[in-house]
């Protein structure tokens, strides 16, 4: 498939940390060999890791896998993952998994502290357990969790002495007690484990030119946050531009010049003004006090009461002068802060790419969510034994946004042509799961149910072709 799709690879030898006996060392040589024997010629592949992925220095060892790689392959240069600075080089590139980043500090390694001087150098891995982040987090952890990648990955293209940088990883997975969240998952990846995209996975994808991008962090619920505020809102995206509507009235244009990110090619749009001129629009207020209410009503979002002395003379002079009280003043926060009250909020984003909107997404009230399946293939194909397929199960709202915080149970049925590996009922995680279903030799159209609780149901058609050499009895 990487050959297929044009993404390059890295393969290395199998192993993390540990470097064992001679007799060990003799079945990694053997590992090296294998490998490139076996996938020479696919065209995807770049290089070949001849280390074992973050162990000590070995000179001998990793002498014999280095030249063993070049003997077998003169084509690609070698590699040999490390987390060491000034490591023994003897491959020709210098790749280092970089965990510098804690939020708020060094970015990353200066490449020159860490490897030979001119040595071609790489990050192979970042982030990851710096940061481990669940899908069914709040929206405060995943905006975090995605502005962690967007800071190393802006680091990156600014600095031309990186040849290229890896997040860890791409896909949550079960491990070891290590690394492991209580329940045997890590939770490292920017999809889930069964490679449905968090919010982070936009991070990525947003960063090409290929079909339009636009994910917005937050779900625009105020009682994900603190005092019922939601502050500041990110657009993962390649659009030009964002507009912003709230209940299709006109807020705001926002690009990606207004943030600090400018080294991506694509980065993220901060979305800090949910009010723009619709205090100017819909009060009785002058331009120039209406901005003045704007600019107050945000400042007490984020310090309540301790406002400066400046501020809340602005705030008694204005009250004065419009005749306002403090049910007024609350009236005015609960409308364009709070947004409370009866009338239903909805906010409309759209993405812009040469002056045409390419892409939307809105955000509301919850009333209908609905099932969204997706599979691995809906056409089957037996030959010497069974075939299978993934099936993607995500519940949405009615603007297709997954609901992160669903953890219902999800039930499948198949009728006699299907099987469900495993048990066919799961709860949601973060509003997704999936399931993996086989074939039992019979051909034909097979049907499908896949029920949530009381809230949803989905049916479709399998097709299945066999040729009657194998029967699963």
């Amino acid at each position: 498939k990487c050959d297929e799709i044009g993404l390059l690879v890295m393969e290395e030898l199998p192993g993390w940390q540990h470097i064992g006996n001679d007799a060990w060392q003799e079945l990694s040589i053997k590992s090296v060999q294998d490998m490139i024997e076996r996938d020479f010629n696919h065209p995807s592949i770049v290089m070949w890791g001849v280390r074992i992925n973050e162990s000590m220095d070995s000179d001998e060892f990793y002498t014999k896998t280095n030249n063993l790689a070049h003997k077998l392959d003169k084509t690609r240069p070698t590699f040999g993952v490390r987390f060491l600075a000034k490591s023994n080089l003897l491959e020709d590139v210098y790749t280092y998994n970089d965990f510098t980043y804690r939020g708020s500090n060094l970015i990353i390694a200066n490449p020159d502290d860490i490897a030979p001087k001119n040595a071609p150098y790489m990050i192979t891995e970042h982030n990851g357990h710096m940061f481990p982040t669940k899908s069914f987090d709040n929206s405060r952890r995943q905006t975090e969790f995605c502005l962690r990648h967007a800071n190393v990955i802006n680091e990156f293209y600014k600095n031309d002495r990186i040849s290229g940088c890896l997040g860890w990883c791409m896909s949550d997975y079960n491990t070891h007690k290590d690394f492991g969240s209580g329940d045997g998952v890590c939770y490292h990846g920017v999809s889930d484990i069964f490679r449905r995209p968090k919010p982070a996975a936009y991070i990525y994808a947003s960063q090409s030119d290929k079909y339009p991008v636009l994910f917005i962090s937050s779900d625009m619920h105020t009682g994900d946050y603190d005092g019922a505020v939601i502050g500041d809102v990110y657009a993962f995206t390649n659009c030009d531009f964002v507009r912003l509507y709230k209940n299709n009235e006109f807020v705001k244009d926002f690009y990606p010049s207004n943030f600090s990110l400018k080294n991506m090619p694509h980065p993220p749009i901060l979305i800090d003004d949910f009010i723009g001129e619709l205090i100017e629009k819909n009060e009785k207020f002058s331009k120039k006090d209406a901005l003045k209410i704007k600019n107050l009503l945000i400042a007490f979002s984020k310090k309540s009461f301790n406002l400066s002395l400046i501020q809340k003379l602005k705030m008694f002079l204005l009250m004065k002068k419009y005749k306002l009280d403090f049910q007024d003043a609350t009236n005015l926060y609960g409308k364009y802060i709070g947004n409370w009250g009866n009338k239903l909020i909805e906010y409309r984003i759209e993405g812009y790419i040469n002056g045409s909107c390419e892409t939307t997404v809105t955000k509301g009230k919850v009333f209908s969510p609905r099932l969204k399946i997706e599979f691995d293939s809906k056409n089957l194909q037996e030959t010497d034994t069974y075939d299978m397929t993934g099936v993607y199960i995500t519940l949405v709202d009615e603007y297709n946004n997954k609901l992160p915080y669903a953890h219902n149970i999800v039930t499948v049925i198949t009728d006699e042509k299907l099987a469900v590996i495993g048990s066919n009922q799961k709860a949601l995680s973060g509003g997704t799961t999936g399931f993996y279903l086989k074939t039992k030799g019979l051909c034909g159209q097979s049907k499908l149910k896949v029920s949530v609780s009381d809230i949803a149901e989905y049916e479709d058609m399998i097709d299945i072709n066999t040729s009657n050499s194998y029967r699963h009895l």
